[in-house]
Order: C-alpha cells, then structure tokens, then sequence
C-alpha cells in the first residue's frame, strides 16, 4: 500500500522568472484538487489539472508562486530608485521632542516638594 499523504516544494528558473512549487496531499475518498496560480498562469490551469488526473483519489493543494528577479524590471532611462526608510518615506526624521524629566543626576537626586 502506498501513503497519500506527502509534501513536496521545488524551485526552477525559466524566462527570467523563478518558479516555486509546492504540493500537499491528505488521504481522501475523492479526487479534490486545489491550485493556486499566479495570474501569469492561470491560462494553463487545465493543462496542469491534466497532468494530476492520473491520480485516482486524494486532496491535493498546489500553490505555485513566481518572482521576477529586480534587476528585470526596466527602467525606461530612468536612474533605479534607491530604497529608503518605511517610516520616514524619504523625509529626514523630526528633531526629538524634549524631555519633561531631568536628564542630568544631580537634579534627580533632589527631593521633590509638594
């Protein structure tokens, strides 16, 4: 008897785009598969479903997921924007509130009066 259950992930290079595979499969009375597909795929969905119908029963999950790497995207003569902060969006960071504390040891020491 051969396990239904498993787990696979791979990853490929093809046409300037990385592809990632991953499948996950769970014992079951019916055939059910679910994938998820970049947009760049979803044309051949069928194609792809095809190939899993050999399989008789089982739940199959397959996420495929691609990247292109940054260096592929153009620029259009343009220099490539150099990252900067999450926060800040470029702008400098505001001066730092003051304090409403003593900073210095000596005025801490000091006994407050009511």
């Amino acid at each position: 008897m051969k396990s239904m259950t498993g787990y696979a992930k791979r990853q490929c290079t093809a046409a300037d785009r990385k592809y990632t595979v991953e499948i996950k499969t769970l014992n079951s009375k019916t055939l059910d598969i679910i994938a998820k597909l970049p947009a760049s795929l979803r044309s051949r969905e069928l194609d792809i479903r095809t190939l899993l119908n050999p399989l008789e029963r089982g739940k199959i999950d397959m996420v495929i997921t691609s990247s292109t790497p940054s260096c592929a995207y153009p620029t259009y003569g343009r220099p490539p924007r150099t990252p900067t902060s999450p926060t800040t969006n470029g702008r400098p960071l505001p001066a730092p509130l003051p304090t409403p504390w003593p900073t210095s040891t000596a005025s801490a020491n000091k006994k407050a009066t009511y």
